[in-house]
């Protein structure tokens, strides 16, 4: 067993180096291969105790080669585009005796306890006839698999069906994709920590226990639970990109439901964090997503408002931000212009998150009248977004074309957009929804007890804003929809997006 297990961990870090293409993955074959010899002995008794530990090297080794698979995607998405086809290359297996090497990839053989997963099931040892080389393999391209160099971990801490929910939907809306999911656990509750462990021992997830909080530098009564998430979810991105080495990451809470499409959107779009560096986000939540005020599903904005609610961050905004990550309200201070920086993120029309949520630390009554009615897309309207052209979305493309379409609606009142039916189905996938719509607009006077928060509550939609900026908008510009019909709530005396 353990010899055939020693073939398979050769065989694995063989795809590494074809990867890496360098020698960081060669030496973590002789590595390995120095490690299993040490083991050899230990064939004759099969004993459990080897089974479960060579189990677990082969868990935290397909970490490192995600790691690498990571630096190859990050190469490739940052690089221009080629007119070649798949690149095939061959690569012979081969043994270096080299016992000293440090550990693959600067990640130490005995991890913290917080970060090893408890011993894999026996069945991830399933025999498979060893070949003696690796003759050939396709190196996927950033597009086809850029869900495999990023991690999703799903923030959680006292509300154990929440977490079972939200982790049944993940696996489920998988299609295809392979992100490394993790579970990044507060207060360590019995109950929430048996359904993590069912799900380690299951499906892989990682399981990530977040150290007790010092929440005495915060007096009573002052959001002490917005220290603790603030704590807790900067420490669990920390884990992702400092410790696990993703190139991107996932963020989302323990009462989100995902729609079919969620990977497929974060996967397309990422690239485009890459490619404009006036964008830093791209999030799977719209505010004003309701049921009857969406329309499109392929629709994508731009948005200078923080949505959260699923959402995606790169290792370099990270490194940006990691080092002074706030000690509570995060969301809020990542709202902020010395943080914002004028970037924006990018947005669907169609929510492809979900918050079931109503038990938490937010408003009851805030999530029955906006959260509850968020229109999550749908098996029906699921998008083949690696297959779309989302250039249109770089600023150099949208600003301009932006600002045509709001010079071309026509001035209207509140009104008239509401005395419009709300939609009642979504523009079937495919359509030129836009071509089906006409655009209205109305503009509003400046300040945040001016015009806004008075349509908005005509319009029932919030009527808040964080740092001056209103939930959804770009430029100033809040855009929603009727049935056929867009309306742009637009600042008085707007002349496009600068």
């Amino acid at each position: 067993m353990l010899l055939r297990t020693r073939y398979r961990l050769v065989t694995l870090l063989c795809a590494g180096a074809l990867l890496c293409g360098g020698m960081y993955a060669f030496n973590m074959i002789a590595y390995v291969d120095e490690l299993c010899k040490q083991r050899l002995m230990a064939v004759q008794s099969e004993s459990k105790n080897e089974v479960s530990e060579a189990a677990r090297k082969i868990v935290s080794l397909e970490r490192d080669l995600h790691a690498a698979q990571g630096r190859v995607a990050e190469m490739e998405e940052k690089a221009p585009p080629t007119p070649t086809t798949d690149r095939v290359e061959a690569v012979t297996a081969a043994t270096v005796k080299q016992p000293d090497l440090p550990a693959p990839f600067g990640i130490k053989p005995a991890r913290l306890q917080h970060d090893l997963p408890p011993p894999a099931s026996p069945a991830l040892l399933t025999p498979a006839t060893p070949p003696p080389t690796i003759v050939a393999a396709v190196v996927p391209t950033a597009s086809q698999n850029s869900m495999a160099t990023a991690g999703i971990v799903i923030i959680t801490c006292c509300r154990a069906d929440y977490l079972e929910r939200t982790l049944q939907g993940v696996f489920d809306n998988m299609d295809g994709h392979s992100p490394a999911v993790y579970v990044s656990q507060d207060k360590q509750e019995a109950d929430v920590t048996k359904v993590i462990q069912k799900w380690v021992s299951s499906h892989g997830v990682v399981w990530l226990r977040h150290p007790p909080a010092d929440l005495s530098d915060v007096p009573p009564n002052q959001g002490r639970t917005y220290h603790l998430i603030a704590r807790h979810v900067g420490w669990a991105i920390g884990q992702l990109f400092d410790v696990h080495h993703h190139t991107k990451a996932i963020i989302i809470e323990d009462d989100i439901q995902i729609a079919p499409d969620f990977f497929s959107f974060m996967g397309s779009t990422a690239p485009l964090l890459y490619e404009d560096p006036s964008l830093f986000c791209v999030s799977a939540w719209n505010d004003n997503g309701q049921k009857g005020r969406v329309y499109d599903s392929e629709a994508l904005y731009r948005s200078d408002f923080f949505p959260g609610l699923g959402w995606l961050l790169t290792a370099d905004l990270w490194a940006e931000i990691g080092p002074k990550w706030p000690k509570g309200y995060w969301d809020d201070w990542l709202r902020e212009p010395e943080n914002r920086r004028a970037r924006a993120c990018i947005r669907p029309e169609v929510s492809r998150t979900f918050t079931f949520g109503e038990e938490g630390s937010s408003n009851g009554q805030f999530y029955r009248e906006f959260l509850s009615s968020i229109y999550l897309n749908d098996a029906e309207h699921k998008v083949d977004w690696a297959h779309k052209d989302l250039s249109y979305l770089l600023k150099r493309n949208y600003d301009p074309a932006f600002t045509a379409k709001i010079a071309q609606a026509t001035s209207s009142t509140i009104g008239e957009f509401l005395a419009l039916p709300a939609v009642s189905s979504l523009c079937p996938v495919g359509t030129a929804c836009d071509d089906t719509t006409r655009a209205l607009k109305v503009e509003y006077g400046p300040g945040v007890r001016g015009e806004y928060p008075r349509l908005a509550r005509q319009l029932n939609i919030m009527t808040d804003e964080k740092a001056g900026v209103w939930r959804t908008a770009y430029g100033g510009v809040v855009t929603l929809r009727r049935e056929g019909v867009t309306l742009y709530l637009v600042p008085r005396g707007f002349d496009g997006i600068h």
